[in-house]
């Protein structure tokens, strides 16, 4: 919200010029496009009082507004040239947020220094952006059913050219498009480049959801056991869409699905997919007689071996992570040995 800020703040601080780079024009539901749901919870979270573009206090403020005119980021840029004196450099296929794009067709550090010295011309910037956009990778990927486009992006990604931005937007290029080529060079450039980053959370979701879209079920699979926090809508389509009765087998066997999703993955294809379901209802059917075994020795141990105990209650536990009998017991153990979590 640092563009927002940058605006709405203007008059206050006397500002010269702003500079915002896809900014929003409020963070009020009933002041925002319909279909634009960011920062609702924030919102209903604090006594907003200081909307001063909407209420008209910034009407007289000058600045320059960046921002993608394909993206939902346009009705924002025009509400706030509508209630500001700013100028508008359209940045196409930036996407959210735009300063990737302007950093690399014109320079953020260049912006600033001609703001600052009063030598911007917002015609040259405009050219200068639009001209260098073409050779980007977000043309090229928007442009993919293009042959010289996919060609480029092919050899940028043998060469290894590509920033995260970079292959992140290829991604979401390739899980909305039905382009076959564009899909392998994304789940190419993506599949060594997401170890070790911030990002990787995220750069596995989408590979999980191209690999899905490719009936790769199993392969997606794997891509969303590695996440920090598991994607449980992506699991369920998988389970409900797989149509491989080996492939479902081998997915049950990781073992890595809440038995809760299980069960209602198997109830919405009962009628469907009446032998996938009984395959799902009997895999939770063995696990809780598994975990259910390991718990019962566990609880015959617990007054005279609490270490033996606690390694069956354990087992028991990796069986079945979300039993909360099981976690409670096991909690309870490690208490009474001075175990750490």
């Amino acid at each position: 919200m640092g563009g927002f800020a940058a605006i709405n703040f203007s008059e206050s601080l006397n500002a010269h010029k702003f500079i915002a780079i896809s900014p929003q024009f409020s963070i009020d539901p009933t002041q925002m496009h319909p279909s634009d749901n960011r920062y609702r919870f924030e919102f209903s979270q604090i006594d907003y009082k200081y909307d001063f573009i909407a209420s008209n206090k910034c009407i007289s403020r000058e600045g320059y507004i960046f921002y993608d005119d394909k993206h939902l980021d346009k009705f924002h840029a025009e509400s706030i040239l509508a209630k500001t004196k700013a100028e508008a450099i359209e940045v196409t296929y930036s996407d959210h947020p735009s300063a990737p794009m302007v950093n690399k067709t014109y320079g953020l550090k260049r912006i600033l220094f001609e703001v600052a010295t009063d030598t911007l011309n917002v015609t040259d910037i405009r050219q200068t952006i639009k001209s260098k956009t073409k050779e980007s990778i977000e043309y090229l990927a928007t442009h993919h059913h293009n042959t010289e486009c996919i060609s480029e992006i092919k050899r940028r990604a043998i060469d290894n050219d590509l920033n995260i931005h970079e292959v992140i937007y290829i991604l979401n290029t390739a899980i909305k498009s039905e382009a076959e080529e564009l899909t392998n060079i994304a789940l190419f450039i993506s599949s060594t480049c997401h170890q070790n980053t911030p990002k990787s959370d995220e750069i596995k979701r989408m590979r999980a959801r191209i690999l899905h879209k490719k009936n790769l079920h199993e392969a997606a699979f794997i891509e969303l056991i590695g996440l920090q926090k598991q994607n449980h809508r992506i699991m369920k389509e998988i389970l409900i869409e797989c149509d491989d009765l080996d492939t479902l087998q081998r997915i049950l066997d990781f073992n890595a699905v809440p038995h809760q999703l299980l069960t209602h993955s198997a109830t919405s294809i009962k009628e469907s997919k009446p032998i996938h379901s009984e395959l799902i209802m009997d895999f939770v059917k063995s696990i809780n007689e598994r975990a259910t075994l390991f718990r019962d020795l566990a609880l015959q141990h617990e007054e005279k071996n609490i270490r033996k105990a606690y390694l069956l209650m354990k087992q028991a536990n990796q069986i079945k992570p979300d039993g909360p009998f099981i976690r409670n017991k096991l909690s309870i153990y490690m208490k009474k040995l001075n175990l750490n979590n």
